[in-house]
């Protein structure tokens, strides 16, 4: 016998999942005390590392602050310690005989206000001027020193010499004049500019920096006056420039 006849026709095949008809219970995030605790314990650590980089900031914001002013009291040490040189009047010494004065002696009084010697130490100074009394009428007259050497002459030493000078001293031995004035000081016209000048210039360096360039200048104006030679000095007084120090002068 034949089996054709039972032969089944094959069932179809379905794809979709199985219907499920239950829900849960609980809900996704199941939060019982002990994740509470380890949350809370969390954020605590959270706030401490937190708190921790705030202090630890400050700390280096206070330190560094600190490592500047010390860097700043070091810097003021330097420049308090280090030489500085100053010319901020004139000795004016009247030779006399016979009650009469006959010459004069003019010395810049050199300071030196600094705890340390300067190095490298070079000057220049120089007396006189224009015969005045040959000056025109209309020109205006002279208030500084003409010649002044210049900065560029300055800094390479040109015409300069070298000299010393101890920490915290005063010399007044760089004698500019050793003996007659000019008759244009004398008179009844009381003019200050009389065209005779007192006037120099050192350049040096110091302990911190040896090659450092430091610039001294100085510049005086000798005045006319009726009391010369009876008064036995000579008034005198700052010129329009040349008095200045360092990046002041390389400015003028």
């Amino acid at each position: 016998m034949s089996d054709v006849g039972n032969i089944q026709p094959p069932q179809k095949k379905n794809d979709k999942p199985p219907s499920r008809y239950w829900y849960p219970t609980k809900p996704f995030y199941d939060l019982r005390f002990s994740h509470w605790v380890e949350i809370l314990f969390s954020i605590s650590l959270l706030v401490v590392a937190v708190s921790q980089l705030s202090i630890y900031s400050r700390q280096a914001g206070i330190m560094s602050t600190q490592a500047n002013i010390a860097d700043q009291q070091t810097k003021i040490m330097q420049q308090t310690g280090r030489a500085f040189i100053t010319v901020s009047q004139l000795e004016i010494i009247p030779r006399i005989s016979n009650n009469e004065v006959f010459a004069w002696t003019i010395n810049p009084i050199v300071e030196n206000s600094g705890t340390t010697a300067p190095r490298n130490l070079y000057y220049s100074f120089g007396f006189g001027g224009p015969y005045m009394f040959e000056w025109p009428p209309k020109k205006p007259k002279l208030r500084d020193p003409p010649g002044f050497p210049s900065i560029a002459d300055i800094l390479a030493h040109k015409g300069m010499k070298a000299t010393v000078m101890g920490p915290q001293s005063k010399v007044s031995n760089f004698t500019t004049l050793n003996g007659f004035l000019a008759s244009s000081l004398f008179g009844y016209d009381f003019d200050a500019s009389t065209g005779e000048f007192v006037w120099g210039v050192l350049v040096y360096g110091d302990a911190v920096d040896p090659e450092a360039q430091h610039i001294t200048e100085f510049c005086f104006i000798l005045d006319r006056t009726t009391l010369v030679p009876e008064s036995k000095t000579v008034p005198y007084e700052r010129c329009d420039n040349h008095n200045c120090t360092d990046d002041e002068c390389k400015r003028q």
